[in-house]
């Protein structure tokens, strides 16, 4: 089911790119072989639909080709991983559970019980990139009332937002149905007019 919505919902998308004439912005999906060789070495974990869309396009091609941003491919969400993984674990102010009280009287701008509080937690997993200060990520790693993959919102200067979509398959039909509205456009590489730029 998983990757048949995924395949269902990328193929509105490849047609709207197409018809914008920018297919060219979605890079060719990975190799399966190669996925799991970058899981195994990295230690990448990533829900099932991630995954499914990643064998169909992985990520956008440059910082932009995609709303909101540039769509990560496996390796730059690697390098991004790696990138706030390090900042924001190095400074006692963005500690992690396991830093105890002060992760969890950050203000991290997440409310609701779903996103757990701090600035910086393992299992986020960055998806969605605008120029290296706001990103979504799939939070594998969810609060009590939380699912595992929502899409949450981050930046560099707030942390956390609380939950955007509850699934990568979810935030991908968003897309869709953004591109399909009419209200987008294309602006040099950018894709403007979605809910999500």
């Amino acid at each position: 089911m998983t990757e048949s919505a995924v395949t269902a919902t990328w193929m509105r998308i490849e047609a709207w790119y197409e018809a914008q004439g920018i297919s060219d912005l979605l890079n060719p999906g990975v190799q399966p072989d190669v996925l799991a060789e970058t899981k195994s070495e990295c230690g990448l974990e990533l829900p099932a639909d991630l995954e499914a869309s990643l064998l169909r396009h992985n990520g956008s091609e440059g910082l932009s080709g995609w709303p909101g941003g540039e769509l990560l491919s496996v390796q730059r969400m690697i390098e991004s991983w790696a990138m706030l993984s390090s900042a924001l674990s190095s400074d006692d102010e963005f500690a992690d559970e396991d830093a105890g009280e002060d992760a969890d009287e950050a203000d991290s701008g997440a409310e609701g019980g779903r996103v757990k509080p701090g600035w910086w937690r393992d299992g986020w997993q960055p998806i969605v990139a605008n120029h290296g200060r706001l990103f979504l990520l799939a939070d594998l790693n969810p609060d009590e009332q939380g699912t595992v993959g929502q899409i949450i919102g981050f930046s560099s200067d707030g942390g956390p937002t609380d939950a955007l979509a509850p699934s990568f398959t979810a935030y991908l039909q968003s897309i869709a149905d953004d591109l399909e509205s009419g209200d987008a456009y294309v602006e040099g590489t950018d894709i403007l007019g979605t809910s999500w730029d």
